[in-house]
Order: structure tokens, then sequence, then C-alpha cells
């Protein structure tokens, strides 16, 4: 189970780090290396995900896997991504804002607030950080070299000190996938 993934929200998220960046670029592992850490920490406060999604355990750390694929173009949603960012290399570059209508403030704060406290680490270094997360460290260590294991929300809850909280925050998980299931548009009921 996790919260709903949605691709705008995405896509918004990551082109409030880039557009901070003065050539609007950014590699590909600090991106998703910052964006999960932003959402760790929203989790830790709220009690709700910023990206929601499948989250994976890879060598590099904890990644959010629907984010993961719109950057591989392995997503269906992919087209979407791709009118705003590119792909070049290691890097991905924002060709076009999309602007930030789907996230609140306090969301659009701790994106920058993360990307400012990070801005003099290293991209590994960053990754490094991760590998500290409990959630990184019980769903990695037993992983085979090529598997990236779904860490999930339960450990990630606890991960983050909700513990007391889990029953609730996974029934808003489950009760979000039943809703969009039920009423929400084609296109978004299958994620």
């Amino acid at each position: 189970m996790a919260f709903l993934f949605e691709t705008d929200r995405a896509i918004q998220a990551a082109a409030v780090l880039l557009r901070a960046e003065p050539s609007r670029r950014m590699g590909k592992l600090r991106l998703l290396q910052v964006l999960y850490i932003a959402d760790r920490e929203v989790l830790s406060e709220t009690g709700r995900s910023l990206l929601g999604g499948r989250v994976v355990a890879m060598r590099h750390g904890p990644r959010h896997a629907n984010v993961y694929e719109l950057i591989h173009g392995s997503h269906a949603d992919e087209p979407k991504w791709a009118r705003h960012f590119q792909r070049v290399g290691r890097m991905v570059v924002l060709t076009d804002d999309p602007g930030v209508m789907r996230l609140s403030k306090y969301e659009i704060d701790k994106l920058n607030t993360v990307s400012d406290r990070l801005a003099a680490t290293d991209d590994y270094d960053v990754a490094e950080l991760t590998h500290q997360f409990a959630e990184w460290v019980k769903n990695y260590s037993n992983a085979a070299a090529d598997i990236s294991p779904a860490i999930p929300l339960a450990d990630v809850i606890d991960a983050v000190g909700r513990g007391a909280d889990k029953s609730a925050l996974l029934q808003d998980a489950s009760d979000e996938a039943a809703f969009t299931k039920l009423f929400a548009e084609p296109e978004h009921a299958a994620r």
C-alpha cells in the first residue's frame, strides 16, 4: 500500500528544484534523492506524502519508482513529463516550467529547504546519506544486486517516527486508493 502517485505533483516538485538551479538542470541521482528526502520529511511532519507512489531500495538509496520511470521514459505519463523536462546524459533539464498549482506553500518551502540544506553536498554523498535511512537498510540489505525491492509504506512510517499513527496513515492511503478507483478519471484509476 502506498499513497496515490500524482504525476502532475511530481512534475511540479521536480520543477521547483530545477528552477532553483541557475542552469535549470540537476543530476538525476540528486533530483531523485532530494525528492525522496523532502517527501520523507513531509510524511514525518504531516502524515501525508508529497509524491506518493511506490518506493524502491536501489543501490544508491531509496527512490520513488514512478519518478525514476518518468525520467527514464518507461512510465505511462512520460509524455506529460517530456513536455517539461529533457534528459541529457545523467542530467535532467527543465525546459518548460509547469508552475506550482498542485503544491502547497509548505511543500514548496520543504523542497527548497531540503535542496538548500544539501546544496554543498556532492550527489553521491547525498546518496550515502540515504543509506542511513532505516527503511532502506531494512529492505536493501538482503536484496540481490540486480533487484530493487519495494519499500513498504509501513516501513517508511516507522522510520520517520510516525509508528503511533501507522494504522491511520495506512488506512488513509487505502481509502485514497479506493476512492480514486471508484471516482477518478479512468487514466488515474489504473495507478
